[in-house]
């Protein structure tokens, strides 16, 4: 039996690519490896000023940013 991860994956497995913006290393490690079991590309910021920079090099389908990060909100 396959499980809901292998059931829900995207056809092209790099074609999404999301930028994780959380400063908590225990909620990184979470939310990169559920958003991988998926099948999606995860790129990590552990703050605000990385996460700037991170969205002005790369493109992302979608970002989930935490609301209080160090160095800019």
């Amino acid at each position: 039996m396959k499980n809901l991860a292998e059931n829900n994956r995207p056809e092209e497995e790099s074609a999404i690519r999301i930028l994780l913006a959380e400063d908590n290393a225990e909620n990184q490690f979470l939310m990169k490896s559920i958003l991988e079991d998926f099948g999606y590309a995860v790129d990590v910021a552990g703050n605000g000023l990385d996460a700037i920079e991170a969205l002005e090099k790369n493109e992302y389908s979608l970002v989930f940013m935490d609301c209080m990060m160090p160095k800019m909100d």
